[in-house]
C-alpha cells in the first residue's frame, strides 16, 4: 500500500513541475514569439527563474503546469 502512495505521489509531482520555456513552446504549440508577448500580456505567468551555469551564467524563465493546463483547457484564451 505505501509503494502504491509513493508512486501516487510522485507522479503528482512531476505533473506539477515546473515548466521551462522550451516545454511551454511544445506544450501549447506557440513560437518563443509568442511565448514571450502572451508573457507580457498576461497570459502566461512566470513562477520563478532558475540559474544556468554552462559556459557563462544566463536565467531561465519558469512557468506553472496549472497555468500551461488552464490554456490547453481554454480554446478560447488560445484564440485570442
Amino acid at each position: 500500500m505505501r509503494d502504491i502512495e509513493k508512486l501516487i505521489t510522485t507522479a503528482e509531482e512531476i505533473c506539477t513541475r515546473p515548466f521551462t520555456p522550451a516545454t511551454v513552446q511544445d506544450a501549447l504549440g506557440i513560437s518563443s514569439r509568442e511565448r514571450i508577448r502572451w508573457t507580457r500580456d498576461g497570459k502566461l505567468r512566470p513562477i520563478g527563474t532558475k540559474m544556468i551555469r554552462d559556459r557563462g551564467c544566463f536565467s531561465l524563465t519558469l512557468y506553472s503546469a496549472e497555468d500551461v493546463a488552464r490554456l490547453l483547457m481554454s480554446p478560447g484564451i488560445m484564440a485570442l
